[in-house]
């Protein structure tokens, strides 16, 4: 009996020293990871260069300073034709083929509706006499002609 209480005593020890040594292998690769990262970080720090710009400061202190922002409505390209009709409507035509149209306002002007108008660019842009319809022409040999107070 004192052989199995030996042995057993044996089989314990080696089982406690085999979860200790697990433990700490696990610990030392912890290290080595925290250790990797941070040679990592501090390594690539003095070799990035950082560039400042000039009026830095300005620029940042122009930022918008709001929680959300406004979409733009604006032409993404140079306006190549502007109409104002007698419905209180300023259309605007560009050079990559977009048509947009904007109401006026007592104090600026309100964006309506927005066309994929023509494959080429707008090269013009006409409204009849009564202010109700628009038709612009293309350099792709387009004719598009829109009912100007519901936009179709």
């Amino acid at each position: 009996m004192s052989e199995e209480g030996d042995s057993n005593q044996i089989n314990n020890e080696q089982n406690e020293t085999k979860a200790s040594g697990s433990e700490s292998r696990g610990q030392k690769r912890e290290s080595e990871h925290e250790s990797e990262e941070s040679t990592t970080t501090t390594s690539s720090a003095p070799h990035k260069k950082v560039k400042v710009l000039e009026f830095e400061q300005l620029y940042l202190d122009q930022l918008p300073s709001a929680q959300m922002y406004e979409k733009s409505y604006m032409h993404r390209d140079t306006l190549s034709n502007i109409v104002v009709t007698k419905t209180e409507f300023i259309i605007t035509g560009s050079v990559d083929g977009h048509v947009k149209f904007w109401r006026k306002l007592p104090e600026g002007i309100e964006f309506v509706k927005h066309f994929r108008s023509h494959l080429g660019p707008v090269s013009g842009m006409s409204v009849s006499a009564d202010g109700l319809q628009l038709c612009s022409i293309s350099i792709d040999k387009s004719i598009k002609i829109y009912d100007v107070l519901i936009f179709d």
